[in-house]
């Protein structure tokens, strides 16, 4: 449990710089690449224990839940058609190019499938995990899609 200890500082060390640097979502990538720098130098790597997974969902549901008001749910009668029309679009896309990655890789369809989702990077790194996918590679490649979004958008 020591170990897991050490994770947590090295993770709060590297969320604070991301936030000093003023990184976009600078907590969470200035965490997760210190945790993978960290990994990288020390071997064996030091794991997150999987009991705690569902710790994390329990702790990032309140968060996502908590900012949904009654003013939001009163205007997704104008958001409907909108709604359902970005979920067809955005499921297509996955599968299409989900399908694309596992026929051309050497990835498994779930982890395939994660890894291209327009989903939230932390989200699906944790879900893909209770589907069987690997979910370091899920977090990588969607830290990758994050990072080369960034750097292509222009600055407003």
């Amino acid at each position: 449990m020591h170990y897991f200890a050490i994770i947590i500082l090295v993770a709060a060390a590297g969320g604070m710089l991301g936030n000093k640097l003023k990184l976009p979502v600078g907590g969470m990538l200035g965490s997760m690449a210190a945790v993978i720098a960290f990994n990288l130098i020390v071997q064996p790597p030091i794991f997150v224990p999987v009991e705690l997974q569902v710790a994390l969902q329990l702790a990032f549901g309140p968060v996502i839940g908590s900012r949904i008001t009654r003013g939001d749910m009163v205007g997704l009668k104008r958001l409907a058609l909108p709604a359902v029309a970005m979920l067809v679009c955005m499921l297509g896309i996955n599968i299409i190019f989900g399908t694309i990655m596992y026929r051309f890789s050497t990835l498994d369809l779930a982890t395939s499938l994660f890894a291209t989702a327009p989903g939230g990077m932390l989200d699906m790194a944790i879900v893909s995990a209770d589907f069987g996918a690997n979910s370091a590679y899920v977090a990588l490649l969607q830290l990758s899609r994050l990072m080369f979004i960034f750097i292509c958008m222009i600055p407003f």
